[in-house]
């Protein structure tokens, strides 16, 4: 099946897999405007973290009477309770993941047609802001589904959805039929697929070792891999 480059991408190619070239080539494609990937990559930072604060703020509570009660039955439930805010934090977390790599998708798009990128493009993902939210969370909902399922799961549940940001962005379909393409199109895959999505992840983070303000760079790289994989797929 061949897969789309999409409206904003032209053409049509014929799937070439799981490639971890894509890897290099992400950081070539990003390095050459850095300062425009890296800013847009600030914005999509601030948004995860203050997510995350308030599962933080959220948890306080339940944290502190944990503590209070030590080992006593009303200690455990409290512990426990911390479980479903954790999960609901990631699963929010996947939403404004699902529009900071919808802004990343514009931007790769623009830089493999030649054009120069700037902030601007990855901005107009906030014209879609709805759809890509919403993809984002049904892409948190199906990782947390893999991890509850087997811890591993969510690293190939992860690889399975990865390219459905992109498809909304160039192919304007609905959040689920995103989400139904993208497992249709990377299941032939689903072993190498996940394991891309793991080694991206990991490049993601490899940002906070440089004075964490290299996250922005490399959170771009990660963004950018994933639309190379809905190029290639």
């Amino acid at each position: 099946m061949a897969a789309p480059y999409g409206s904003g991408m032209g053409g049509f190619l014929a799937p070439r897999g799981v490639d971890f070239a894509v890897i290099g080539e992400a950081f070539e494609i990003v390095k050459r405007d850095w300062l425009q990937w890296s800013l847009f990559g600030l914005i999509g930072f601030l948004g995860i973290m203050a997510v995350s604060m308030v599962g933080q703020i959220l948890s306080v509570p339940l944290t502190l009477a944990s503590s209070q009660a030590g080992d006593s039955a009303a200690g455990v439930t409290a512990a426990l309770a911390t479980i479903p805010i954790s999960l609901l934090t990631t699963v929010l977390q996947y939403g404004v993941y699902g529009l900071v790599y919808g802004g990343f998708a514009l931007m790769t798009a623009k830089a493999i047609r030649g054009e120069a990128v700037d902030l601007s493009e990855g901005l107009k993902a906030f014209n879609m802001f709805g759809p890509l939210f919403l993809v984002g969370l049904l892409q948190g909902l199906v990782v947390a589904v893999g991890f509850l399922a087997c811890c591993v799961g969510a690293i190939f549940a992860a690889g399975l959805v990865a390219a459905a940001p992109s498809i909304v962005v160039f192919e304007r379909l609905s959040p689920v039929d995103a989400l139904k393409k993208s497992l249709q199109m990377a299941k032939p895959f689903w072993l190498m697929a996940g394991l891309f999505a793991f080694v991206v992840q990991i490049v993601s983070g490899l940002g906070v070792i440089l004075c964490c303000v290299g996250v922005f760079f490399t959170l771009a790289i990660a963004g950018c891999c994933f639309t190379l994989l809905y190029r290639d797929l």
